[in-house]
C-alpha cells in the first residue's frame, strides 16, 4: 500500500493490518518517542480507541474517534500546516479541537497557535523509559530487592525461558484466559479491554513486528511478555503477564526478556501508569532513565 491509497482528509478508514506497511514506513521517518506511535500499539487497541487513518499532504493522520483527538501527523511534510487543518476541521464539525501526543521535541511546531491554543501536560500519560543495561544488570543497592526476588524465584522453581514463537501462542492464549478469569476481567472494564488487546497481539503475532518471551514452570506457561521497536534506539513493551502467586516471576521475565531480545536497544519504553498508584510505584521502582511527557494541544480555557 502507498500513501495515495489512504483516504484523503477529511475522509477516514478504520486501521487494519493492511495499513501496517505504510504506517510503519512513515513512523520511521518521524522517529517517534511516545509508545502510542507504534503500529502494533495502534492495531491491538483500535477497538478501544476507535482508531482511524487518512492522508493529508504527505502525512499520515490518525484520529482516535472514541477519545476525541488526533495524534500529531506522521511525516515531515509541513506538519504545522497539517495540524492547523486538523484543528480547523474539528471546529467545523463541532468537535473539541485537540491533538494529543506532542512531546518537548514537537511543541515548537505549534508556537504560531499560541494566541488561541494552549499546551497542557498530563503526568499520568508520561511514558517510563529505562536504560536497557540497567534492566539487565540490576546493579547497585537500589536494585537489591529485584535481584533478591529473581534469586528466590530461581531457587524455588525449575523454570525454562523461551523466545515467543508461533508454536507457543496457543499456550500463551490459554494462560491469558486463566489470568483474566483470576483477575475478574469480565467485571473490570479496563482489564476486559486489555484482554482484547492481548488476544489481538497473540492471534496476530506472526503478522505484527513483535517479539516476546515466555517462562514455563513444569512445562506450563506461567508468564509471557511482548514488545516491538519504537525507534532504532528504543523498544516498547506492549504486554507483560505473570502468575501473581509466583513471587519473582515478573522481575525474572523482565530481566530475561531484556537480556535475550532487547540488548540491542539503548532504551526500553514501558509505557504509562495512567495515574494508578500501584502501577506508578512499580514503574518507579525500576528507576527510569527519563519520562517522555505527552502534551495535549487544545483551545485555551475561556474565563
Amino acid at each position: 500500500m502507498k500513501i495515495k491509497d489512504l483516504p484523503q482528509f477529511p475522509d477516514f478508514t478504520e486501521i487494519s493490518l493492511e495499513h501496517k506497511g505504510i504506517i510503519t514506513e512513515y513512523l520511521k521517518k518521524s522517529q517517534p518517542q511516545i509508545s502510542e506511535m507504534n503500529f502494533t500499539e495502534m492495531f491491538i487497541w483500535r477497538n478501544k480507541n476507535g482508531s482511524f487513518v487518512c492522508r493529508l499532504r504527505d502525512n499520515v493522520c490518525l484520529l482516535e474517534e472514541k477519545e476525541k483527538f488526533f495524534y500529531p501527523p506522521i511525516g515531515i511534510d509541513h506538519p504545522s500546516e497539517t495540524m492547523r487543518e486538523m484543528l480547523e476541521w474539528q471546529e467545523k464539525t463541532q468537535r473539541t479541537p485537540r491533538i494529543f501526543g506532542l512531546t518537548d521535541r514537537d511543541t515548537g511546531l505549534s508556537s504560531w497557535l499560541a494566541s488561541k491554543y494552549a499546551i497542557e501536560e498530563n503526568r499520568d500519560c508520561a511514558d517510563y523509559v529505562y536504560l536497557t543495561r540497567d534492566l539487565i544488570e540490576l546493579k547497585g543497592h537500589r536494585y537489591d530487592g529485584k535481584r533478591n526476588l529473581i534469586k528466590q524465584f530461581g531457587k524455588n522453581y525449575r523454570f525454562e525461558y523461551f523466545d515467543m514463537t508461533r508454536e507457543l501462542i496457543p499456550e500463551c492464549l490459554a494462560f491469558q484466559k486463566k489470568w483474566c478469569e483470576a483477575h475478574g476481567c469480565i467485571q473490570n472494564h479496563p482489564l476486559r479491554r486489555e484482554n482484547i488487546a492481548a488476544q489481538e497481539l497473540l492471534n496476530n503475532f506472526e503478522l505484527l513486528d513483535v517479539f516476546g518471551g515466555v517462562i514455563k514452570i513444569d512445562g506450563e506457561v506461567q508468564a509471557f511478555t511482548a514488545g516491538s521497536e519504537l525507534n532504532p534506539e528504543t523498544a516498547v513493551i506492549h504486554l507483560e503477564k505473570g502468575n501473581p502467586n509466583i513471587k519473582g516471576i515478573y522481575q525474572t521475565i523482565n530481566r530475561m526478556f531484556c537480556e535475550n531480545r532487547l540488548a540491542g536497544y539503548t532504551y526500553v519504553n514501558r509505557e504509562q501508569d495512567m495515574g494508578v498508584e500501584g502501577l506508578r510505584k512499580a514503574k518507579m521502582s525500576y528507576h527510569p532513565h527519563h519520562l517522555v511527557n505527552k502534551k495535549m494541544l487544545m483551545l485555551k480555557k475561556q474565563y
